[in-house]
């Protein structure tokens, strides 16, 4: 997968971006892969907690803003 200067290697789980390779952690790369997957349009914090956490919204949870923050 390819967007602009950020590359996904979806079978080998590698991830560059301008030619540097990007250390990601299999939750960041998963979110990563979510995210191109859905490029050009807002992707609520609910919907990522079910499609790459498979949990139930926690308000008080921060592990979006952690993850998301990394990238």
């Amino acid at each position: 997968m390819l967007y602009d200067d950020l590359e996904l290697d979806r079978v080998t789980h590698k991830a560059h971006r301008g030619g540097a390779r990007l250390d990601l952690t299999p939750q960041e790369f998963q979110l990563l892969e979510f995210l191109m997957l859905n490029p050009e349009r807002v992707v609520r914090r609910t919907e990522l907690l079910e499609k790459v956490w498979d949990l139930n919204f926690d308000p008080v949870s921060n592990v979006v803003d952690v993850h998301v923050g990394h990238l």
